[in-house]
């Protein structure tokens, strides 16, 4: 079995990222092609992300369906939250259903989540009032 944890790139939780991306996966062939995608979009926002400033630091976690795993969920979620460093896990899924559709491009579709999780976390940050927007945010996600 091949599992994939990729995650951000921050050794510590003590300073996270502004915008960081991480991977799960198990290994498929059709997985591995996300993967891949993920590892390029995640590449990609660490260079895009040097001078962003945000009140709120979100880790966005893809979640590949492979051989020995699936999301139980579709789109993106909230998950946990670190106040300290205000520090946001949002989960996005790419189920079996999306892998084995060859259609889709995976790098076009990982970065719309990744703007699907950017706005989720804006959502979850004005309901605690924590901040009114994320717009640094979502300029790096729609950048790269």
């Amino acid at each position: 079995m091949r599992h994939y944890r990729w995650v951000p790139d921050s050794p510590n939780d003590a300073d996270p990222a502004p915008l960081s991306i991480g991977l799960v996966a198990s290994g498929s062939p059709n997985g591995a092609v996300w993967a891949a995608a993920v590892k390029r979009l995640g590449l990609a926002v660490a260079a895009a992300r040097s001078d962003t400033t945000t009140p709120l630091n979100v880790n966005v976690v893809f979640q590949v369906a492979g051989k020995f795993t699936d999301p139980d969920f579709e789109g993106v979620r909230t998950g946990r939250f670190n106040s300290k460093t205000k520090h946001l896990l949002v989960q996005a899924a790419v189920p079996a259903t999306m892998v084995a559709d060859h259609s889709k491009d995976p790098d076009s579709t990982v970065r719309a989540l990744l703007v699907q999780a950017i706005d989720e976390a804006e959502a979850w940050a004005r309901r605690r009032h924590l901040a009114d927007n994320l717009d640094d945010l979502r300029a790096v996600a729609v950048a790269v």
